[in-house]
């Protein structure tokens, strides 16, 4: 199990991730409610193959 897919699983609803990219390099950097913040530098491909796992992207 990648981190992303970590974070998207494990992190409560009212967490905060925020998607920072720029070419094929992307940040995902996620906030939980006790304000631990956590980060993972990824490509932008496989950010958007998690996002699609997960939600319909239009």
């Amino acid at each position: 199990m990648d981190r992303i897919m970590i974070l998207t699983n494990t992190l409560p609803h009212e967490s905060n991730i925020s998607i920072i990219y720029k070419g094929d390099v992307a940040v995902v950097v996620a906030r939980d409610n006790q304000e631990r913040l956590l980060f993972k530098v990824t490509t932008t491909a496989a950010v958007a193959m998690q996002l699609q796992a997960k939600w319909l992207v239009v």
